[in-house]
């Protein structure tokens, strides 16, 4: 999964019907703020759009935009209205919500209570008598009211974390009951590790949302104020649990596509034996070959994707080689299921295109994660490097005061993502489908890392951002 932009979680039940249940659909859930759009410098982020919360140097002034005492009652009067229609969109989302419970209701009042204040703000920012008067209550804005750092960001997190926990996770817990009850001794060997890693990724999902919509509905502006890292820790839990489920629907999908083609052997008796039909095993290798050509082709896909990428050095040729091995396995066992004469060798051989080729649950994730390592630390660090020296060929006492603080907490991103990403690359390159069927958690740290740096990435955007922008407001007024 990305995180970078988050989308609508998009959900349907399961559904019961001849002795089956569907899994509609189970995607990463998003955050609703992603549909709130928010105009440059309109917070001290100056976001173009509220998908994150990210963090940022503390803002000690209001960032400039006039003189004129009327000048800033206009700009502020906008900054407010733009807030206010952003948390009445989001309020519409939250009560368009079906399962977040006590949550729903809590999330409307805080954000009615931010409406409720921005409106008293506006009214005495309109009442003020002087420049100074009227700037220093702009800044409350910022400092009192963070609808676009903390506000929006906790209520599309509860929305997610509410979603993996009342939806979600039931779901998963059903598939689960129902994949037990189709076990036998003829499938036992395909569903039984399908059905263990969903009863795993279930746990993941449980243990990192456990709590986590109380603590971020308790989060305020003050505590965000004290620390701009005041939602890492939750984000990553979302995106470990985000992931963890993404697995349990693979799976599930998975056996539902084996038990749709597999034919249970039927017996056909003589006077001392017992003997399986013909057309057994032609279902059964017919059922294998199609699973071993979907995972042929998303093989070939994913090494035309690694071969496309010029910034993964060696790791790309690792990535190939991997992968070139497993289309060479996959042929292989397909080549022995065609020979197989028996329904009970092809269907023993069959199960071998789970246990030891972990193509959608080990290899093409770990391909993912390593193109995300590899561009964060071959592309995009350095460019942010280039951007600070940038700006720090900038400052002057006139404007060191904005630019030092953005340049130090960009710094601190490259800082973050360069510890969150060093050896990942090879650790997950490293992994082994033995060492996945040992450890089905074998991905989470990974996981983790890799949200820390995506964050950190954010960030300095983020920041490089406000600094662009607040040059060029600058040179502006200069010229005027």
């Amino acid at each position: 999964m990305t995180y970078q932009g988050r989308q609508w979680r998009r959900r349907q039940g399961w559904q019961a019907g001849a002795a089956t249940i569907l899994l509609a659909s189970i995607a990463t859930v998003a955050s609703s703020i992603a549909a709130t759009t928010t105009p440059a410098a309109a917070d001290d982020s100056s976001p173009t759009t509220t998908t994150t919360t990210t963090a940022a140097p503390a803002v000690t002034a209001v960032p400039l935009f006039g003189t004129r005492l009327d000048q800033i009652k206009a700009q502020a009067a906008e900054w407010i209205s733009m807030r206010i229609t952003s948390l009445t969109n989001e309020i519409a989302v939250v009560k368009g919500q079906s399962d977040l419970g006590s949550d729903g209701p809590t999330l409307v009042a805080e954000m009615n209570a931010d409406i409720t204040g921005l409106e008293a703000l506006g009214a005495t920012i309109a009442a003020d008598t002087t420049v100074e008067k009227a700037l220093a209550d702009s800044a409350l804005i910022f400092s009192e009211f963070r609808v676009y750092r903390l506000m929006l960001p906790v209520a599309g997190d509860v929305i997610n974390v509410d979603g993996v926990v009342n939806l979600d996770l039931p779901d998963i817990a059903r598939g689960v009951t129902w994949l037990q009850g189709q076990e036998n001794s003829s499938n036992q060997g395909v569903l039984e590790p399908l059905v263990a890693n969903m009863q795993s990724q279930a746990q993941i999902a449980n243990g990192a949302t456990s709590g986590l919509s109380a603590q971020l509905l308790a989060y305020t502006p003050a505590e965000w104020d004290a620390n701009h890292n005041l939602l890492n820790g939750a984000e990553a839990n979302i995106a470990i649990s985000d992931r963890a489920v993404g697995t349990a629907y693979k799976d599930y999908q998975e056996a539902v596509r084996y038990l749709h083609h597999q034919v249970p052997p039927t017996t056909t008796t003589t006077t001392s034996t017992t003997t399986t039909t013909s057309s057994d095993l032609q279902a059964i290798q017919a059922w294998a070959e199609q699973e071993i050509s979907q995972r042929l082709a998303a093989l070939e896909q994913a090494i035309k994707t690694v071969q496309g990428d010029s910034y993964l050095g060696s790791d790309g040729t690792t990535l190939v080689n991997g992968m070139q091995a497993d289309i060479t396995g996959l042929e292989a066992l397909n080549a022995k299921i065609a020979a197989d004469t028996e329904a009970s060798e092809a269907q023993t051989d069959a199960a071998l295109i789970f246990s030891q080729f972990r193509v959608y649950d080990l290899v093409l994730p770990v391909m993912h994660d390593v193109v995300y390592v590899d561009w964060a630390d071959n592309v995009k660090l350095p460019a942010i490097d280039k951007q600070v020296t940038y700006l720090q060929g900038q400052e002057n006492p006139v404007n060191q005061g904005f630019l030092a603080p953005i340049v130090a907490n960009m710094q601190l991103q490259v800082q973050t993502s360069t510890t969150a990403t060093s050896g990942l690359a090879a650790e997950l390159l490293g992994y082994t489908p033995a060492e996945w069927d040992a450890n089905v958690h074998l991905l989470a740290g990974a996981s983790a890392n890799i949200f820390i740096t995506q964050k950190a990435v954010w960030t300095a955007e983020k920041d490089y951002a406000r600094a662009e922008q607040y040059l060029r407001n600058l040179r502006k007024h200069r010229h005027h």
